[in-house]
């Protein structure tokens, strides 16, 4: 608590720097605040619209802490600010085969192997067998 409440005074007293944004959002994964986060991803969003690396480490915070609900809803939002990263895609297609969303996993799986054949195409080819499509 001590720790949040610190960050949100640098919040506050200077909102356009991001780190606080940012550890505020982590912090706030491992609190169980997820209303925190949300609010802290949407400064975030404002400050650095076509940077997916500060939600990222949210949405692998999120991952450590193993709420892959979570996780997904998150890199979902990564994947939205950077839809030609093919490891985004990749990694959004285990997170869906992890929660049993084989549709999702397949197409995300296709994705990154089609946004980067020569670094995903096999491993998703790999991926795309073990779950049967």
């Amino acid at each position: 608590d001590l720790a949040m409440a610190a960050l949100q005074t640098a919040a506050d007293l200077e909102p356009s720097y991001l780190d606080p944004h940012t550890i505020l959002g982590v912090i706030a994964v491992y609190a169980g605040r997820h209303d925190i986060v949300d609010r802290e991803i949407a400064a975030i969003r404002a400050l650095v619209p076509e940077s997916a690396d500060p939600i990222l480490r949210i949405a692998n915070t999120y991952l450590k802490t193993q709420n892959f609900a979570k996780t997904i809803a998150v890199y979902k939002l990564v994947v939205e600010i950077a839809p030609e990263n093919a490891e985004y895609h990749a990694n959004l297609a285990a997170l869906y085969k992890q929660e049993g969303l084989l549709d999702d996993a397949i197409r995300e799986a296709r994705k990154s192997a089609e946004l980067d054949p020569a670094n995903y195409g096999k491993q998703a080819e790999d991926f795309l067998k073990q779950l049967g499509a």
